[in-house]
């Protein structure tokens, strides 16, 4: 009895981790066609200094050497920069920020200077320019302090920024799991049946290390997916293809480091 529900969870932390494993790998391709994390930062950006459109203090940031080295410089206000980082380092963005603010070129900005340059360039903008000139203040007029201010403020605006991405991600990669469950048929219901009547499905798992596809390549061969007859979509297979990809939202290391436990208490 214990053998058989040890091989049960062994079989589907097998089936939940490889599934996983399969939609974590198609979802970073996905997020690197189509530049997801680029766009993510864009957007982050764009809000965090009240630039929607992207035509005033985001556009000069975004266009600076020192948070995008790799963009030519000449992109046109209102476009986004043909080419973005997925990341800026606070400081370089804290830098590039001074340095859109004083226009002056080859010199250090004073602390008077950057308060008259605040309140000119963000002069529409009161929420920004009222933070900046408070920054500055607690700073003591000091340039570095107020430049790791601003690091500090982009940093944990970009945590939000990365969170509100994460979740993005989830739903995508959730939507991919249902998408596979349902082509390859991975039910989790209709697995964990056959593993409880015939255990030997994972008699011979092996027990995964830093290397998963010798797990994954061994639950592709063994296991019960597909469609052994006429493709017919029942209720509780439309079920078993939802746990299944709930099951993926913990992730493939999580199933896996499981997996390894089971596999050793075996």
């Amino acid at each position: 009895m214990i053998n058989g529900t040890l091989n049960l969870f062994i079989g589907l932390a097998l089936t939940f981790g490889s599934v996983s494993l399969l939609v974590s790998g198609i979802t970073e391709g996905l997020a690197s066609m189509f530049g997801l994390r680029a766009r993510t930062l864009l957007s982050g950006i764009k809000d965090l200094l009240n630039d929607p459109k992207l035509e005033k203090l985001a556009f000069d940031v975004v266009n600076h050497a020192s948070a995008n080295p790799l963009s030519d410089g000449r992109t046109k206000k209102g476009q986004a920069p043909s080419v973005m980082p997925s990341y800026i380092p606070p400081l370089q963005f804290a830098s590039a920020l001074i340095d859109s603010l004083h226009t002056a070129t080859g010199t250090l900005p004073t602390a008077d200077e950057l308060r008259q340059a605040i309140n000119s360039k963000l002069s529409t903008d009161d929420q920004i320019k009222t933070l900046l000139l408070g920054m500055l203040a607690h700073a003591g007029d000091d340039v570095s302090t107020f430049r790791r201010s601003i690091a500090d403020w982009f940093d944990s605006a970009m945590e939000r920024v990365s969170g509100g991405y994460k979740r993005n991600a989830q739903l995508i990669s959730f939507a991919l799991a249902f998408a596979l469950a349902g082509l390859l048929n991975i039910d989790a219901v209709r697995i964990a049946q056959t593993l409880w009547a015939q255990p030997d499905f994972t008699s011979h798992a092996p027990a995964p290390t830093g290397d998963w596809n010798a797990s994954l390549q061994y639950w592709l061969e063994s296991f019960p997916l597909g469609w052994p007859g006429k493709p017919a979509v029942s209720p509780s297979i439309a079920f078993g293809w939802l746990l299944t990809a709930a099951a993926t939202l913990f992730g493939a290391p999580f199933w896996f480091d499981t997996l390894q436990r089971f596999v050793q208490v075996r």
